[in-house]
C-alpha cells in the first residue's frame, strides 16, 4: 500500500487504463498483455523468475535456473516489443507527454506515465541484450532439459574461459593416450594366442610347430579391431570371447558374461592411462564449477539489479492487470484520494483524517457467496472534511446508503456537515456482522491505497500511514503470555503507534473480554476516549489535571471503529463526547414464540397462576430468536442475544432454559 495520494492516483490511473485496453480480445492497444504476461513468467516450465536471480546473485543458481530467469525476461520483452511495433504498424495515434520510451514505440500503447515505465523497464534493450549475452554463455538446451551441470553447462569460448580450454586440451589428450593404446593391446593378444601352449599326451608341443591351423584358429578369436566397453559404470573394459587363451596374466579379470560368453578385462596400461584421464576429468570439473560461480558472481550478478528491475516491472504489470480486471466487475469504484498535504481556508496544513464509504462490501463476501445471496452494503463517514470541503465529489443521488453517523440529533456548538465523528462504536447480537463491517471497511483503504478499484458505491479517503487491528483471541504460551496479556499488549502497542503516525486507521474487536466484566468495561472505556481525544479520567493520583494536549493533537489524524459487547461504554462516551463519538448497531428482527398457559381451576387463581407466569417468563426467555439484518443503524443495541447463538450451535434446551432464568434474574438485578 501506498501512502502518498499523489503516488496512489498515478496507480489507480493506470488499473484504469488496463481496465479499458488490456482486456482480452477487446481490440484495445494492449490486449495481448495478460497473455504474455501468463505465457512469459506465469507457465509451469517459466518458473520464478525473481527467485531465481536472488539464487544468481548469492552464486547457487543451476544452470536450468539461469536459463529459465533469462528466457523469461527476454521472451517478455519481446512480446512488449511486438505490441508495441503490432501498434506503429496500425497506425494508432501517440499520447501526449511522451518520454523517452519513445524510441520503442510505447507512447502509441498507452497514456498512464508509470505504465510506460514498467513497459519500459521489461523491455528496455539494454536488458535484452544482457540476457542474449549471458545466453549464449550457457548450454541453452541442455540447460532446459535438465541435462546441463555447472561442470557442463558453460560453452567452449576461447576468450570468456581461457582455464577451462586447458583442461578440456588435457581432458581430450588422456582420451586420444588411451585409445592410441588399443593397437598395443590387440597386438600383445596375438602374440600371445600364437604362442600358446597345452599340455597332450603327457608333454608340452608349441602351436607354431606342431598345429599350424590351431594357431590359425586361435588367432582368429582375438578381434579385428579392439574398443573399450562400459559395464555397470565401469569403464574402458576390454571384452574378449570366453574361448580365447593367450591372454597375459597381468590383465586383471574384471567380470564374466556366461550368456555372452565374454571375459572382460582391465590391462595395467589401460588401468594407468584411465587414472590419468580420471585425474584429468576432475581437474576440469572444478575448473568448470570454478568458472561457474565466477560466471554468476561476475557476468550475472553484475547485472542483477537490471534483471531485477526488468522482472518486478513484469510483476507491477502483473498486479496491475489483476486489479484492471477486478475494476471491470460490476459494482466497483474508483476511490477519491485527498491530499494529505492540503491546506485549509487559514492556509495552514490539516492533520486531520477523512474517511467516506458509500454502500461498502466485504470483497471475499461478495465474490464467494452463493444461493442468489447477497451481502448487505453498509456506510461509514469518519474524520473531518473541513480542510478538504472543495476537493469532495458530490455522491450519486439517490443513494439507499443508511445515515450511519448522522449526528444532526446530537448537542453541537456550530453544526456543520463536514464535522464527522472520529470514532464508531458498533454494538449487536453475536454474529450480527460487527466484525465483518469492521474488517470490510479495514481491507477497502487497504484495496484502495494499493491503488485497486473497491467494491462500494462510492469512497473518499485520505491516505493513512497505518492500520492497525486488535481482534480475535490468541495465548502465546511459549512466551508465558496468557491471553489477556497478548490482547493488552496488541492494544498498547497500537496506542503507542498512533502517536507517532499522521494519520491512522485502528479498529479495535471486543476489547477487554479476557478479564472481568468490571475491569474490561474500565480498559474498554479509557482507550476509546483514549482514542477520541480524551484524557482516561481527566486527573493524576496527585490532584493535578491531566494535560490532554499531545493525545488531543494525535487523536485528530486517528479514526477508530471499536466493537463492543459493552452498552454501557457506547453510550456513555458518545454521550460525554457526541462530537468525536457516535454509536451504532448491526440491525436485526426479534421473533417470539409465545406459550399458553391454562389454570386448572378457580383455586389456582393465585399463587398456581404466579408460578405459571415465571415458568412462561422462562420458557419465552429461552425461546427468543432473532433474524440478522447485517444493515448498521444508527444508535446502541440493549442486548448481544448470545442464548441465540448458543441455540444455533445446539445447546440442549434444558441449559438453555436454565440460562435464560439466570440472565433474566441478572438483568433484573443490575435494573
Amino acid at each position: 500500500p501506498l501512502t502518498d495520494a499523489r503516488e496512489i492516483r498515478e496507480r489507480l490511473g493506470a488499473v484504469r487504463e488496463l481496465a479499458e485496453t488490456a482486456e482480452p480480445d477487446s481490440g484495445g492497444r494492449l490486449e495481448t498483455l495478460t497473455a504474455a504476461l501468463r505465457r512469459c513468467h506465469g507457465a509451469k516450465n517459466a518458473g520464478d523468475a525473481e527467485r531465481y536471480l536472488a539464487r544468481v546473485f548469492h552464486g547457487t543458481a543451476t544452470p536450468a535456473e539461469l536459463v529459465l530467469a533469462l528466457g523469461s525476461i527476454s521472451a517478455f520483452a519481446g512480446a512488449v516489443a511486438e505490441m508495441a511495433e503490432r501498434a506503429k504498424a496500425r497506425g494508432d495515434e501517440s499520447y501526449e507527454n511522451a518520454n523517452e520510451t519513445d524510441d520503442l514505440g510505447l507512447s502509441s500503447l498507452c497514456q498512464s506515465r508509470l505504465l510506460r515505465r514498467l513497459l519500459f523497464e521489461a523491455c528496455d534493450p539494454h536488458v535484452a541484450a544482457t540476457c542474449a549475452s549471458l545466453l549464449s554463455a550457457v548450454d541453452a538446451e541442455a540447460a532446459r532439459a535438465g541435462r546441463a551441470t555447472p561442470a557442463t553447462a558453460l560453452k567452449p569460448d576461447d576468450t570468456r574461459f581461457p582455464t577451462l580450454e586447458g583442461t578440456r586440451k588435457a581432458v581430450a589428450d588422456a582420451v586420444r593416450d588411451l585409445n592410441d593404446l588399443l593397437p598395443e593391446l590387440r597386438d600383445a593378444l596375438v602374440r600371445g594366442a600364437e604362442n600358446t601352449t597345452f599340455s597332450g599326451a603327457g608333454k608340452q608341443k608349441t602351436l607354431s610347430a606342431k598345429l599350424g591351423g590351431a594357431t590359425k584358429g586361435a588367432v582368429s578369436l582375438v578381434p579385428a579391431r579392439l574398443g573399450y566397453v562400459t559395464v555397470a559404470l565401469v569403464e574402458h573394459l576390454i571384452e574378449l570371447p570366453e574361448s580365447l587363451e593367450g591372454v597375459p596374466h597381468d590383465w586383471v579379470r574384471v567380470s564374466t558374461n556366461k550368456s555372452k560368453k565374454v571375459v572382460r578385462y582391465h590391462p595395467p596400461a589401460v588401468l594407468e592411462r584411465a587414472a590419468a584421464l580420471e585425474r584429468a576429468r576432475e581437474r576440469h570439473a572444478g575448473a568448470c564449477e570454478a568458472a561457474w560461480r565466477r560466471f554468476l558472481s561476475v557476468e550475472c550478478a553484475g547485472r542483477f539489479l537490471e534483471l531485477r528491475g526488468a522482472v518486478r516491472a513484469a510483476a507491477g504489470l502483473d498486479a496491475l492487470c489483476s486489479f484492471a480486471a477486478l475494476a471491470r466487475q460490476e459494482g466497483y469504484c474508483c476511490p477519491t484520494f485527498l491530499d494529505a498535504d492540503e491546506t485549509d481556508e487559514r492556509g495552514e496544513s490539516s492533520d486531520d483524517a477523512f474517511l467516506d464509504i458509500r454502500e461498502g462490501r466485504h470483497p471475499i463476501l461478495d465474490a464467494t457467496l452463493i444461493g442468489g445471496d447477497s451481502v448487505v452494503p453498509n456506510s461509514v463517514r469518519l474524520g473531518s472534511a473541513r480542510a478538504f470541503g472543495k476537493r469532495l465529489e458530490s455522491f450519486p443521488s439517490g443513494t439507499k446508503s443508511f445515515p450511519v453517523l448522522d449526528l444532526s440529533d446530537s448537542p453541537r456548538s456550530a453544526p456543520n456537515e463536514e464535522e464527522n465523528p472520529r470514532a464508531l462504536v458498533v454494538t449487536g447480537p453475536n454474529m450480527g456482522g460487527k466484525s465483518c463491517f469492521v474488517r470490510q471497511t479495514a481491507l477497502l483503504v487497504l484495496m484502495a491505497q494499493c491503488g485497486s478499484f473497491t467494491p462500494a458505491r462510492a469512497m473518499t479517503l485520505t491516505p493513512f500511514e497505518g492500520v492497525h487491528t486488535r481482534m480475535g483471541a490468541a495465548d502465546n504460551l511459549a512466551m508465558g503470555s496468557s491471553t489477556f496479556l497478548e490482547e493488552m499488549s496488541e492494544c498498547a502497542s497500537i496506542l503507542r503507534a498512533v502517536t507517532h503516525e499522521k494519520r491512522s486507521l485502528v479498529v479495535l474487536d471486543e476489547l477487554g473480554r479476557g478479564t472481568s466484566t468490571h475491569d474490561g468495561v474500565a480498559v474498554a472505556h479509557a482507550t476509546l476516549e483514549h482514542l477520541v481525544g480524551g484524557t482516561c479520567g481527566g486527573s493524576r493520583p496527585d490532584g493535578g489535571e491531566e494535560n490532554a494536549s499531545s493525545s488531543s493533537s494525535s487523536s485528530r489524524g486517528t479514526l477508530t471503529l471499536f466493537v463492543t459487547h459493552y452498552p454501557s461504554v457506547a453510550r456513555e462516551v458518545v454521550a460525554k463526547r457526541p462530537r468525536e463519538c457516535a454509536a451504532a448497531f448491526t440491525s436485526y428482527a426479534e421473533k417470539r414464540r409465545t406459550r399458553s398457559t391454562t389454570a386448572s381451576g378457580p383455586e389456582a387463581e393465585d399463587e398456581t397462576d404466579l408460578r405459571a407466569e415465571k415458568n412462561a417468563d422462562e420458557a419465552l426467555a429461552a425461546a427468543d430468536e432473532i433474524d440478522f439484518l447485517y444493515a448498521l443503524t444508527p444508535g446502541v443495541a440493549h442486548r448481544s442475544f448470545g442464548l441465540n447463538v448458543a441455540r444455533m450451535a445446539g445447546v440442549p434446551p434444558g441449559v438453555l432454559r436454565s440460562a435464560a432464568a439466570k440472565a433474566r434474574e441478572l438483568e433484573t438485578g443490575m435494573s
